[in-house]
This record gives C-alpha cells, structure tokens and sequence, in this order.
C-alpha cells in the first residue's frame, strides 16, 4: 500500500480537524504505535472523493414510524430467554487470535480482553470508539475510532434527525432507537458478498486493521458493522445523557462463523431493545 497511498486533505471537504492533524482512513497500518496509528486510504484518488461527496451532500430521508419500529424489537427482560444453544463469540475469538503477533493478553479496566494491534479489543459490554472487533473466524480487524471522520460525520446527522423529531420535546428512548438503527441501515446497506468484494478489492488480509469509515465510503456492511455502528452512536448519545440504558454487544452466537451480531440496549426501566440485522434481512 506504501506507494499507492493518497492522502486526502480533510478540511477540503469541510470536515474538522482533529486536535492531531492526521488525513482520513479505510486501511490501518497495523504497525502503528497505540492508539496513534496513521491514516491513509488505499483506493484510487476518483473513488475516495466520490465517496466524500456522498456522504457530506446525502439527505436524511424520511422514515415512516411504522417501518421504524422494525428496526428494534422491544421485549421485557423476562422475555429474554437462552435456550443453551451456540457458543460465546468472544471466548472463540479470542482462543482463535491468542497466538497472533498483534494480540496482547494483558487486560485493565480499559481492555478487559486485551488489546491487538495496540487497541482494545470490543467485547460484550466494553466501550466502542477507540476499539477493535475481531471475528469468530479471520475476517478484517474493524477499527471503530471517530477520529477518522466518517462516525463523526454520521453522528451529527443522528444529531440533526433527532431535532427535527423532538422539536420542543425531549425524546423517549422508543423513539431515538429506531431513528438509530435506521440511520444505519441507510448508511451500512446490509450486503454480505459486497464487503467481502470490498476488502478483496482493497487487497485487506485477516486480521488486518481496518477503520469502519471504508464501509461507510461504500455503504456496505454486514451484521458486525451495522451493530458496531449503533452501539458507537448509542454510546456518543448516552455521554450526551439523551439515553441512559445499557448496550451490549449479544455473545451468545449459533451461526457457523459468528456472522449473526445482535446489539442490546437494555433500559432503566427494563425492558430489552434489540437490534438483529439478520432478522431485517428476512423480514
């Protein structure tokens, strides 16, 4: 990637700069220092801007309130019922990843399941921005960290949409995560076999870092994106204090490759939303 790397220069696009003045990503270089790792993105010079351009000049479209509340099924927590089935998506990860150069066992309050590459791995419950998320079986290493632009970017129009819905009110939790969820869906279109076309293309290997915003540039992802995605936008509203549940990453899984992420919120008042991209796709 050493010579085909193009910089983009950030604020041509009317993106802020960070308090580190670092170009935009898709592909980490996963040599990087700790959470200090370069950005480049290696793709041609015509398709980076093109995906710029459609991401800062996209509208936010209007989304019935019926088809919104398919994106999250509200359940009491006594509903929420294990059967026995599957197995624990992050105790075979990180089985599958323990003798790999990048991960490091050593766990804090921050990493609590280690790190690789010099960034905390994602777990059930651990925080989002900042983290990377590694799959049951080898498949890109997803870097989730707004400082790259693309989550920024998303967040804000989350931010917008959510002013326009409240007006003079202050939303209730079923309203603000379904306006999540489809603002997801709108900008990670699910497609299992274009993120895998996407990161052949690329030239991506296993395990090898990648920042979520290269799917947002293509508006693809599976499961693992839309969820990693929502979680990280639920997580920037609850610092906001807009929300003030509990979200999870499911660990249970019964897909043969773990490809089956569901995210939990769980609320003050007890009762379990959950988004199943998988389910979407049969609806």
């Amino acid at each position: 990637m050493g010579s085909s790397t193009l910089d983009i220069d950030r604020s041509a696009f009317g993106i802020a700069s960070t308090a580190v003045n670092m170009p935009p990503t898709a592909i980490e270089s996963g040599s990087a220092e700790p959470m200090s790792d370069p950005l480049s993105i290696a793709r041609p010079l015509k398709r980076a801007l093109r995906g710029f351009m459609s991401l800062l000049g996209g509208e936010i479209e209007a989304t019935s309130p019926e088809s919104q509340q398919l994106f999250f099924e509200k359940l009491a927590v006594t509903e929420k019922s294990s059967d026995g089935h599957g197995f624990n998506r992050f105790q075979r990860m990180l089985r599958r990843v323990r003798n790999l150069h990048d991960y490091s066992p050593v766990r804090t309050p921050k990493s609590p399941l280690g790190t690789f590459g010099g960034r905390p791995i994602i777990g059930e419950s651990t925080p989002i921005n900042g983290g990377i998320y590694l799959g049951v079986t080898p498949q890109e290493a997803i870097v989730v960290d707004d400082k790259h632009g693309g989550l920024e970017r998303l967040y804000k129009e989350l931010v917008v949409r959510l002013s326009e819905v409240s007006l003079d009110r202050a939303l209730e939790e079923k309203e603000i995560l379904p306006e999540v969820a489809a603002l997801v869906a709108k900008h990670l279109k699910f497609n299992e076999r274009a993120v895998t076309a996407a990161c052949e293309r690329e030239g991506v290997q296993a395990d090898e870092k990648v920042a979520i915003d290269m799917f947002l540039y293509e508006g693809v992802g599976a499961a693992r994106h839309q969820v990693l995605t929502a979680a990280y936008l639920i997580e920037r509203l609850k610092v906001r204090n807009l929300l003030q549940g509990c979200v999870s990453i499911e660990s249970t899984s019964t897909h043969l490759m773990g490809g089956d992420e569901r995210l939990t919120y769980t609320s003050p008042r007890g009762y379990l939303f959950i988004f199943d991209p998988l389910k979407q796709q049969n609806r």
